[in-house]
């Protein structure tokens, strides 16, 4: 059951998880794997073996009563629903309280969790106390909840009283029996005594119901995620493969939105077209759509229309997992798993030898700083790779893409996190490793993208400008978009741009986007619906550089 549950949650899309962003979704998954499955384990091994025991000895004892003296039974029995009856209704009401304790503990678990995964930057922030409150004030509902509880058992454990008045009916009852119809008493006696034995065997029962319901609710987490089947299942093995994938990327009239954000549009008729082993780069200011694009090709999500094609065939109807496994991802921020370098490589190619390994490794620049360390390959990284360096990490990333060898290589800012030496060694192994293959390249800092063989500068979820790095620097002696970006970093990095000046920079008028179109024929407006607050160029541009200026200032000195 643990099995399928992580199964279950590993295969489910990536916008489920932006619909359940909350922290309670994110301690569910832990708690359900640990807690409800221990809950339904101890059920399954003690708690119905309780109940079967308790149950067979309730029938075992009315048979008995029966054969002694079933005068005594018939009457006397009717009285054992007063130990029954409780039990179901309380039992019941048990399980509801079970159920909004488990969702209440899961508030206050997953503040803990996430504390407790980012206590640095808890620490850094003298977020302690913060932290204390949050959870002492999650921790009030289960509190609530628990009262409630605790009051369902209490009268659950005083109907045990119930007892006493049935054995004084039953002494009176017996009494009639011996005196009018000259019954055994001992007989009468012991068939009371069986009546009576058979309902505590129901009370004995009664607080085993409790577990049960909570195991009731503990299984029905487990099994609604189970019984989840997300739009694009990667387990089933649906769809199609490609027998010789070129390469060739084209989006055609793409309109998304992000599920957890449907009434602001991303991409608005996206267009752009990749010729197999070409290397583009995408260029634009926060929030434009770049690295969309990325989550779309690796199909995290699925454009609302339009549509993206690989060598001719629709990626909507491509395997999943064959898709995701011809492309190559280096992310911005890369994510390491708690264990050794070496198996943080293998994650891109489990069937990896080590001199393959290695190779990645020096490619992506890695080999040297990792033989320096006291364990070498076998080094720990840490939870998220804590122990490494943001350069270290960035570079443990790009060798895990490499040794994969895709088709498709995405690099999402991948150089952002490396002083200028590792960036120029590591541009140099990610042009090599780029030969052969299709790359797209996310990049703020515009000097990695002056080798691509193509530049598409995005805006609003759109292409306003598009052509290699001389044709967009050029641009008719124009000046367009791209151009006015190079020069304005070149003026940031070269200490030109003063923070008293940066805002007369950015405010400059600039020539219309409709001005590039000589250059990008094959793009055409779409309709799309307009945001309330629509942003201009200079905004863009100015948060475009705002991101990067005080980055590039500390690299130049």
């Amino acid at each position: 059951m643990r099995r399928r549950y992580l199964e279950a949650v590993l295969r489910q899309d990536v916008s489920f998880f932006d619909s359940n962003t909350s922290t309670t979704a994110t301690y569910q998954v832990v708690s359900s794997i640990s807690s409800d499955a221990d809950t339904i384990h101890d059920v399954l091994s003690e708690k119905i073996p309780n109940i079967l025991s308790n149950v067979t000895a309730f029938f075992s004892t009315i048979i008995v009563a029966f054969i002694l003296s079933w005068r005594q039974t018939i009457v006397t029995l009717p009285f054992t629903l007063l130990f029954i009856v409780p039990g179901v209704v309380y039992g019941k009401l048990l399980m509801e309280v079970a159920k909004e304790m488990g969702e209440a503990y899961g508030i206050a678990g997953g503040i803990a969790e996430q504390a407790i995964s980012s206590i640095r930057t808890v620490v850094s922030y003298v977020g302690e106390s913060r932290t204390l409150e949050r959870f002492k004030q999650a921790l009030e509902r289960t509190t609530a909840l628990g009262i409630k509880q605790g009051f369902i058992k209490g009268v659950v454990a005083g109907s045990m009283g119930m007892v006493y008045a049935v054995w004084a009916f039953q002494a009176w009852f017996a009494s009639v029996l011996v005196t009018k119809t000259g019954a055994q008493g001992g007989s009468v006696f012991v068939s009371a005594i069986c009546v009576n034995l058979g309902g505590l065997s129901i009370m004995s029962a009664l607080p085993n119901i409790k577990y049960f319901s909570e195991a009731m609710t503990a299984a029905s987490r487990l099994f609604e995620m189970i019984d989840r089947l997300p739009p694009p299942d990667s387990i089933n093995g649906r769809g199609t493969t490609i027998e010789e994938l070129r390469g060739e990327i084209e989006f055609k009239d793409v309109i998304f939105t992000y599920p957890s954000r449907p009434d602001s549009i991303v991409l608005c008729g996206f267009n752009l077209q990749v010729a197999a082993g070409q290397t583009i780069g995408l260029v634009g200011g926060s929030g434009s759509g770049k690295s969309t694009i990325i989550s779309l090709l690796q199909r995290f999500y699925n454009p609302d229309k339009g549509k993206i094609l690989l060598d001719g065939h629709n990626i909507r109807k491509l395997q999943l997992r064959w898709l995701r496994s011809q492309i190559g991802l280096v992310s911005q921020e890369p994510i390491l798993f708690a264990t050794s370098i070496k198996e943080n490589i293998l994650f891109g190619n489990e069937e990896a030898s080590m001199e393959l390994i290695v190779s990645a490794a020096k490619a992506a620049n890695a080999h040297d700083f990792i033989t320096k360390l006291p364990n070498g390959y076998e080094t720990h990284v840490g939870q998220f790779g804590f122990q490494m360096s943001g350069g270290q990490k960035q570079r443990i990333a790009i060798a895990r893409a490499l040794i994969r060898d895709p088709k498709i290589l995405l690099l999402d800012e991948a150089t952002s996190a490396l002083d200028a030496q590792s960036e120029r060694l590591v541009q140099d192994a990610l042009d090599q490793a780029a030969v052969g293959r299709t790359t797209i390249i996310v990049a703020h800092r515009l000097s990695t993208l002056s080798r691509a063989d193509m530049i598409a500068v995005l805006q609003m979820g759109k292409v306003v400008e598009f052509g290699n790095h001389d044709q967009l620097t050029q641009h008719n002696g124009e000046g367009g978009i791209y151009s006015r970006m190079v020069e304005l970093q070149k003026a940031v990095v070269s200490g030109e741009v003063r923070p008293t000046t940066r805002s007369r920079s950015h405010g400059r008028t600039m020539s219309s986007v409709n001005s590039t179109s000589s250059i990008m024929p094959s793009y055409q407006e779409q309709s799309c619906v307009k945001e309330e607050h629509p942003v201009t160029l200079q905004t863009e541009l100015g948060r475009f550089f705002q991101k990067n200026m005080d980055k590039e200032r500390i690299k130049t000195s």
